[in-house]
């Protein structure tokens, strides 16, 4: 059909038909056409373009003399937005099988609701774009799927407290249908919440927005499981709503029931064992004692009874040292408040004691002329006492010299607390000093390590740190040095 410039100059239905016989100019309806939101677009029964509003022109780009006019819609229409406008997509909707549909057009990367109209001579197409409500739709569908499949349950609570959803794992975990969970309110489940104490969590909830707390929740079979609930209060058009999500923590009450109990025998075996084994000790100790009091006893057996002797004091040494331990970690559960504590104090008080402990001579040299003082606990003491305790056990010679210091130091911002050990020993290789704070290591020096394994447990207790070289560098056999650092208290 050619195309008069008469007619690009007017739309079609201000022509005149072929009997010549005007038809009534409608600029009103030109202006409703143009008052539409988004795309509008005019067709002749044969599919050619008889207006364009300006979303038409835009979509289509078409904004140059009017060019377009008269133009089969394809010829216009870019390919995909062709496709997504095809005549059976047009004649479906124009049918009544379907009042709109919704396409997405790779041409601009939009979704677009299409619908349709016609009278005898034209077809009228309109182009809504909907793209922030379609991606919308689609994502909260997928919300809502996520949450129906959550392995946790989810709650929807309501102020007064009456469940308005629960998805699929509520009815799963506690045995009630989709229907009888929405007939029922919080205290159902969860008998912590009669009374008023709803009222005084919905208080809390709101002013914190979030919680995280332990209970017990009732299944429909009249057992109870325990779980885990974190809730969230939220506002949505004017209603106050709760939301929780709550875990079964079944699995998790039980590990904890077992290792309390196996905590609580183990703790029993070590008292009964240490108060025995150190009973008999000490009976041994005491008859040795009294063994080695003749003075007509013999060298060679003499020197035999005192490495007994030596034995039974280590054995319940080995018993006080288990014992330490047992009351750092017991400490470490609690989190006890650390106390400030004199450094030099501590060491002066140590060197008093160990100088009178041993048959050997002992000679602790003290510069604890700083004042110093750290966060620490009494069990500070036994720090330094292992460290000076094993300089004396392991000396080769009956002469053992031990000097201390402390100062106080700055390392990267922070005060410190710095006490030096040093002794004249056999030193310890440097193969040994990378695993010496295990309770395990080469045999020489196994003796060594739970005394050390206390010390490094303390040190960690006290947020502080500790290392070992060499007191002559780079000769071992000279002698050890212990340096240990304490954050110094304000």
């Amino acid at each position: 059909m050619a195309v008069t410039n008469n007619s690009q100059r007017r739309p079609a239905w201000k022509r005149r038909d072929r009997k010549d016989k005007p038809v009534e100019p409608d600029d009103f309806a030109i202006g409703i056409i143009n008052s539409f939101p988004g795309a509008f677009i005019v067709l002749d029964k044969e599919w050619r373009i008889i207006y364009l509003n300006s979303g038409a022109k835009d979509l289509l780009k078409c904004h140059k003399n009017d060019t377009w006019l008269g133009k089969p819609f394809r010829e216009v229409s870019p390919v995909s937005l062709g496709h997504m406008l095809s005549p059976d997509i047009i004649g479906r909707i124009l049918r009544a099988e379907e009042r709109s549909i919704t396409r997405y057009s790779n041409y601009n990367r939009k979704w677009y609701r299409i619908s349709a109209g016609s009278t005898d001579t034209y077809v009228f197409i309109q182009l809504s774009d909907v793209t922030h409500e379609t991606v919308a739709t689609r994502l909260l569908r997928v919300n809502e799927f996520c949450v129906r499949q959550a392995p946790d349950m989810i709650f929807w609570f309501k102020e007064r407290g009456q469940i308005i959803y629960g998805n699929e794992s509520v009815n799963e975990s506690l045995g009630y249908t989709r229907e009888e969970i929405a007939r029922m309110k919080v205290s159902d489940i969860d008998p912590a919440f009669g009374g008023g104490t709803w009222s005084h969590f919905l208080i809390n909830i709101k002013a914190k927005e979030r919680m995280t707390f332990e209970s017990r929740f009732l299944t429909k079979d009249g057992s109870y499981i325990p779980v885990e609930v974190s809730c969230s209060y939220t506002m949505y058009y004017d209603e106050e709503y709760i939301i929780a999500f709550v875990r079964n923590i079944s699995w998790r009450k039980r590990g904890e029931d077992a290792l309390k109990e196996a905590k609580a025998q183990a703790e029993l075996y070590v008292d009964l064992m240490g108060h025995d084994i150190n009973n008999m000790n000490q009976v041994g100790i005491g008859f040795l004692e009294m063994a080695m009091e003749s003075p007509a006893l013999p060298g060679e057996l003499r020197r035999i009874l005192e490495q007994s002797k030596a034995a039974f004091e280590n054995s319940s040494s080995l018993i006080k040292n288990v014992r330490q331990l047992q009351k750092i970690k017991v400490e470490e559960g609690l989190k006890e408040e650390l106390i400030d504590v004199d450094v030099g104090l501590i060491i002066k008080n140590t060197k008093n004691t160990m100088e009178m402990s041993s048959g050997k001579r002992i000679a602790i040299r003290c510069d604890c002329s700083e004042v110093c003082k750290v966060k620490a606990n009494p069990l500070i003491r036994d720090l330094f006492g292992n460290i000076v305790g094993n300089a004396i056990k392991h000396a080769d010679s009956e002469a053992v010299e031990i000097d201390i210091r402390v100062n106080n130091i700055v390392k990267e911002n922070q005060r410190l607390c710095e006490v030096s050990i040093e002794d004249n020993g056999p030193g310890i290789p440097d193969d040994v000093k990378t695993k010496l704070f295990e309770h395990t290591h080469e045999k020489r020096y196994r003796s060594r390590g739970l005394g050390l394994f206390i010390v490094k447990a303390l040190v960690d207790r006290f947020n502080g740190s500790i290392r070992v070289e060499d007191r002559v560098s780079g000769d071992y056999t000279k002698g050890v040095r212990f340096v240990v650092l304490l954050p110094a208290a304000d």
